[in-house]
């Protein structure tokens, strides 16, 4: 696997500040992964990373410990030609930094959610990297809990599914001109829908605001598919962070999301005669694995040419904005 030179635009909370929080599972950021992948040999080799703010370039700079170009300016890291170009900016830079990456000839780009600011310039980043391999952090799509949840829907081993509970609850109002939960962190339960289920053939939702310009702190959502409902609750406004997802099959039930993963399965009841009723199931996890480490292992991959398939593409990160937009416009 060959060498891939590598830029880090943008050292804030996911780039690289999380790695600094004991609690979490190591690496946890792009740069925890870009210094250990999992991989026997590192084929990432770090040349250069940006930010505006010069105190971050400091501490990264002690975080890092290994030489490398660090500036205020994205222009002076890009004109090191890098074959990878990791993009943990704020929001509204994305669009620029990412024509700015294709300007310079990266091959790679690694973009952070949500791709773009709103589904216009996403849309635009789409035609933009025709050539690019770009992958968007949906790294939930590289955690062996959410793989496995695909291979059990797949397998039909519980039956069809029946129904799609959801829950992504943060804190906070966001204030006028500002995207609200739905964008920022619900994204993440859409993309794993759309991955499960496929795209709804409609999707409406209750939006509520503090003032009319404002994103939404709370939406209460519902997804139509062919013959079953999901719903989701995200903002809340509560005081504590749950993400969590529940699938209803025919047989059978499976809870995913930060609480962990279980699956219950339908059988004799205990309490009823001829009634049947859930049991928890064997755990549906043996062993873990790193979802930041399979991302970047799969970033190797392809930006070494052994392979080209990318399970988070800029596609797929579309598709969840465009069911966004639909429950923007279909507001009830």
């Amino acid at each position: 696997m060959k060498q891939v030179s590598t830029v880090l635009l943008g050292l804030g909370r996911i780039a690289w500040m999380l790695e600094k929080d004991r609690l979490r599972y190591h690496p946890c950021t792009h740069a925890g992964s870009l210094k250990n992948p999992g991989m026997r040999k590192n084929p990432f080799h770090l040349v250069g990373a940006c930010d505006l703010i010069q105190e971050r370039l400091y501490d990264f700079s002690s975080y890092w410990k290994k030489p490398l170009l660090l500036s205020r300016k994205p222009s002076e890291v890009l004109a090191l030609r890098p074959d990878l170009a990791v993009i943990a900016a704020s929001l509204p830079s994305h669009f620029e930094l990412v024509r700015a990456a294709q300007k310079s000839g990266v091959h790679s780009i690694v973009l952070e959610k949500p791709p773009a600011a709103n589904l216009k310039e996403a849309t635009r980043l789409l035609t933009l990297c025709d050539q690019t391999n770009v992958w968007v952090n949906f790294e939930r799509r590289y955690h062996p809990g959410y793989r496995r949840v695909k291979d059990i829907i797949d397998s039909k081993v519980l039956g069809e599914m029946r129904s799609i509970r959801g829950r992504v609850l943060v804190g906070g109002s966001p204030g006028a001109g500002e995207a609200g939960p739905l964008l920022h962190d619900a994204i993440h339960w859409i993309d794993l829908l759309l991955w499960f289920a496929g795209k709804p053939a409609r999707a409406f939702a209750r939006m509520m605001r503090n003032t009319p310009d404002a994103g939404e702190h709370t939406a209460f959502a519902t997804f139509e598919f062919s013959d079953f409902n999901a719903v989701l609750e995200s903002g809340g406004r509560r005081k504590y962070f749950e993400f969590e997802m529940e699938i209803d099959f025919a047989a059978g039930r499976i809870y995913c999301g930060n609480n962990g993963f279980r699956m219950e399965v339908s059988k004799p009841s205990r309490k009823y005669s001829r009634f049947n009723e859930l049991r928890t199931a064997k755990p549906l996890l043996k062993k873990t694995q790193n979802p930041w480490q399979n991302l970047y292992q799969e970033v190797a991959s392809v930006s070494s040419g052994e392979t080209t398939t990318i399970h988070s593409s800029l596609a797929s990160a579309v598709e969840a904005m465009k069911v966004i937009q639909m429950l923007e416009k279909n507001q009830r």
